[in-house]
């Protein structure tokens, strides 16, 4: 079921469980911070190797404090308070709303049936180039309890590097200390995948009926 809908995210649609109305899947991952997602595969199903483009406004009207290394965040409930953003949702209004901003082209560099990862390729000013942000996101699912467990890791620098990778750190993280850029993360992925229990089984079954029905 996850690696249909990471399969099928840039055109597939389902219904909200909150009016009914139908909606593009990425939209439904995250109503209040998503606003467009495509993928380079024509047609789909997406496969390892293509390209994704995601706009999105991670932790929209949500304020943060912190104590010590640790983050914590306050975000207002959706609707007429926090309605979140459109396409054409104005620059002034996002950038004095969103704690964050996405507007990223990461390669499906694996995608299966227990894991994805998105990889960002970045060159350094001589030209040379490499994978310096990676997401992997990988799930298991309990057939006993019907529970999904879903394990986010995200990787920054270069694993294979002998030397510091402080500039690239330092780079990604935008002036924040790295760890308050993880939080932010954290929280936008977990945001994610607790609205998947309202939408994704009905989606995922009305587009893979039974054989034989």
């Amino acid at each position: 079921m996850m690696q249909w809908m990471f399969q099928n995210l840039a055109t597939g649609t389902a219904v909200s469980p909150v009016d009914g109305k139908t909606y593009p899947m990425f939209l439904l991952f995250h109503p209040r911070d998503h606003c467009a997602h495509n993928n380079s595969m024509t047609p789909l199903p997406a496969k390892s190797g293509s390209y994704n483009r995601f706009v999105e406004f991670p932790l929209t009207g949500c304020s943060e404090t912190s104590s010590g290394t640790t983050w914590n965040f306050s975000c207002a409930t959706r609707g007429q308070d926090n309605p979140g953003f459109t396409r054409n949702t104005s620059a002034e209004v996002w950038n004095a709303s969103s704690l964050e901003k996405n507007n990223g082209n990461p390669r499906y560099t694996s995608l299966g049936s227990n894991k994805v990862e998105f990889s960002t390729r970045r060159c350094n000013d001589r030209g040379q180039c490499a994978y310096t942000v990676k997401t992997l996101q990988s799930w298991s699912y309990n057939k006993k309890t019907g529970a999904l467990t879903v394990t986010s890791k995200l990787l920054i620098g270069l694993t294979w590097y002998a030397g510091s990778n402080t500039r690239i750190i330092n780079t990604w993280a935008d002036g924040l200390d790295p760890y308050h850029k993880f939080y932010r993360a954290a929280m936008h992925y977990t945001e994610e995948y607790s609205t998947l229990p309202g939408w994704l089984p009905d989606a995922y079954n009305k587009a893979n009926p039974p054989k034989g029905r």
